[in-house]
């Protein structure tokens, strides 16, 4: 295996055991990020737990506890309910 650095600034990988030569390309050569929706989202808590998911992309997403226990989460596919079983 062999490394090589151009004059522009790529690297050179060369494999022999695989036959192949490979290229690298320095960060300042990568293309830039396809722009996109801001996939965020806010997070709303209460005593340390989450209650609420709000984002564009996400809908808003309510969870209800009992204490520690999530008892229920409502979002834009519908609720969900929790049961636990008593100790």
């Amino acid at each position: 295996m062999g490394l090589v650095a151009d004059s522009v600034g790529r690297i050179w990988v060369a494999d022999g055991g695989n036959n192949r030569t490979k290229q690298w390309m320095s960060s300042e050569e990568l293309p830039p990020a396809p722009a996109a929706a801001d996939p965020s989202v806010e997070v709303g808590l209460t005593s340390g737990l989450v209650n609420k998911v709000e984002g564009e992309e996400a809908g808003t997403t309510t969870y209800t506890h009992t204490g520690e226990l999530l008892t229920a989460a409502k979002g834009p596919e519908g609720e969900t309910k929790y049961q636990y079983d008593s100790e």
